[in-house]
């Protein structure tokens, strides 16, 4: 197949035992690669009964078609299991993992079992190894790249690791790829529930493709034309958190645990992309293939944490790290940062846990006994700092926090639910779902929970999908009909997790009809915009399948009732008629009222 190696990697570490198998045609026809193709393994292969820190259970690191083609954007990884919160779990991340671990000669990895002690595993161009981890377990994770790097003796490798965090099991630990971080749902906690540290890889071997020279100067063209757009220059010069002042002015970040909808514009710019590239930016590190290049390296040069070198936060993390606990304090956010990629923490979920943990002691649900001595109080504070290592270690408060803000909250209760911002357990991102009515159906109907990615290329901010019939920008405070563009988006958005590819490469102006020549160029099949759609919404379908096997159901599609409240400032005061919503959304999936999809919808899709 090409566009494929073929080979999918089997691992049991309790037995320390290796195969590799043939990759299925028809996964890769039905279900591409990526996030897809983990689904199906996991739906196909691991009985539904298998908690997600079972032994038995899986995780998954899996390729696309594109990765490691001269497709832009393309170096990228998704990582999938069932998460801690017991429902579907997928991270992306983008770095030269995802194309070392193809390049080594497999398209995906199925990882089961738990090793009798800690260790790591080393493919070396499709030769397995299990090594000892014992003297890396407890290290964080840059120390682990630098001590396995010298074990192997090549600075060249490329590693998958987690940090204290996902050693102690914290519900939303991180694997850590270098430049790229597997931040959300957890994966970390179960990589570390097998006792893994790291996965190290290097590969030098072909990816066979179809169409190899029209291939390259494709890319090329539509290398030229993202660059040209402006949203790859703002993207390249001013990092993800470039559109922190735009995106205040409509109401789209948290402020205070998402309970105020007004802060000082100046302490907004303060931790802006802008004020960050102007103060501390030292380069731009693109991951992989990326043209675009929003990532980037700052070096803070004076103050308390002079010399501190860190990969720069982006938005999410300058929002939860910052606005949401009124901290407008860059340098710190940068610390904060820092220490959650060296202890392999989601910066989106811990921002969340803070803001909820702040909010209780304000009001006198957690006292300094609680807190182990600790003021929980908004603004900058170092106390994040402490609280973030208390967490990583499930120390004090740090072991309750460690669970999330859903198990945190039922456990202190005291009308704590109402300020617990979750959606299935997963913590709600930056964006405010009452400044956007697409975020609010996507929030709740998304399959890992709380997720904003099927929602970063906006059509209610105009940036539109004619392909698929979206040719006008939509209404943002509009409930009605919203769902069918939801509905879209969502299917669209989940091909780039299948085909493995950056979804800021369709901010930059990829369009539907270029992808579906990539993946045409790459693997040889000729495939209609109709085709690939049905494998977005048939990949969608079979996560939202596995969720109804682990108990999910109409019940758990919903916002915390905080977010249904209006607000002052960007959101003009508006909230979205969610039952309206539902109700089309699952008309239009072809789902019942229960939120299951029907027998007639599972057919046509030919799951």
């Amino acid at each position: 197949m090409f566009g494929y190696m073929g080979k999918i990697l089997w691992i049991d570490l309790t037995e320390e035992r290796v195969s590799a198998e043939s990759l299925p045609e028809e996964f890769a026809r039905k279900y591409i690669g990526g996030s897809g193709l983990a689904a199906k393994i996991i739906y196909e292969k691991m009985p539904k009964d298998i908690e997600p820190f079972d032994p038995e259970s899986m995780l998954i690191f899996a390729t696309g078609p594109l990765t490691g083609t001269p497709t832009p954007c393309s170096g990228r990884i998704s990582i999938c299991a069932r998460s801690p919160l017991g429902i579907w779990g997928e991270s992306h991340a983008g770095s030269m993992f995802g194309p070392y671990l193809k390049k080594a000669g497999f398209d995906a990895i199925v990882i089961k079992g738990k090793a009798k002690k800690p260790t790591y595993i080393w493919i070396d161009d499709g030769e397995v190894e299990f090594r000892s981890a014992e003297k890396i377990w407890g290290k964080d994770v840059y120390e682990t790249y630098e001590i396995i790097m010298e074990e192997l003796k090549d600075k060249s490798i490329k590693i998958a690791a987690i940090g204290p965090a996902g050693e102690n099991l914290v519900k939303y630990a991180s694997i850590i790829c270098g430049v790229g971080k597997a931040g959300r749902s957890g994966m970390g906690a179960v990589m570390g529930s097998k006792n893994l540290k790291a996965i190290a890889v290097r590969g030098t071997k072909r990816i066979p493709l179809a169409k190899e020279d029209e291939l390259k100067d494709f890319a090329k063209e539509v290398q030229i034309q993202l660059i040209k757009s402006s949203a790859a220059q703002s993207l390249h010069n001013y990092g993800t958190g470039g559109g922190m002042e735009a995106y205040y002015q409509l109401g789209n970040i948290p402020i205070k645990n998402q309970g105020e909808g007004v802060w000082d514009e100046a302490k907004v710019e303060k931790i802006g992309g802008k004020r960050m590239s102007q103060t501390i930016l030292d380069k731009i590190t693109p991951c992989c293939n990326c043209v675009i290049g929003c990532k980037r390296t700052v070096y803070i040069r004076e103050g308390k944490y002079a010399g501190l070198k860190a990969d720069g936060p982006e938005f999410e993390t300058l929002c939860m790290l910052g606005s949401n606990l009124l901290n407008d304090n860059l340098e710190l956010i940068v610390k904060a940062n820092d220490l959650c990629n060296r202890l392999g923490i989601d910066t989106i979920s811990i921002g969340g846990v803070l803001a909820f943990a702040m909010e209780a002691y304000e009001k006198g649900l957690l006292t300094k006994d609680d807190t182990g001595g600790l003021e929980l109080k908004w603004g900058p504070s170092e106390e994040i700092l402490e609280l973030i290592r208390r967490i990583a270690y499930r120390e004090g408060i740090g072991d309750l926090m460690a669970e999330g803000v859903r198990e945190f909250s039922r456990r202190l209760g005291g009308g704590s639910e109402y300020f617990a911002l979750h959606v299935k357990g997963l913590e709600v991102p930056a964006h405010n779902p009452r400044a956007f009515f697409g975020h609010a159906l996507s929030y709740a109907t998304m399959n890992r929970g709380a997720c904003h990615l099927a929602w970063p290329h906006n059509p209610d901010r105009g940036r539109l999908v004619p392909e698929i019939g979206i040719t006008a920008a939509t209404n943002r405070f509009e409930s009605k009909g919203k769902a069918v563009v939801v509905k879209k988006m969502q299917d669209y958005m989940e091909l780039y997790d299948l085909l493995v590819i950056c979804k800021y490469a369709a901010s930059a102006g990829l369009t539907l009809t270029q992808l579906t020549k990539f993946y045409e160029l790459v693997t040889g099949r000729a495939i209609t915009i109709e085709e690939i759609m049905k494998v977005g919404e048939r990949s969608f379908n079979l996560k939202r399948i596995l969720n109804c096997m682990w108990g999910v159901t109409s019940r758990d599609d919903v916002l915390p009732k905080r977010l249904l409240e209006p607000q002052e400032g960007g959101t003009m005061r508006n909230v979205p008629d969610m039952d309206l919503m539902l109700k089309e959304y699952y008309e239009v999936r072809g789902w019942t009222p229960e939120g299951t999809p029907s027998k007639e919808k599972i057919q046509e899709l030919e799951i």
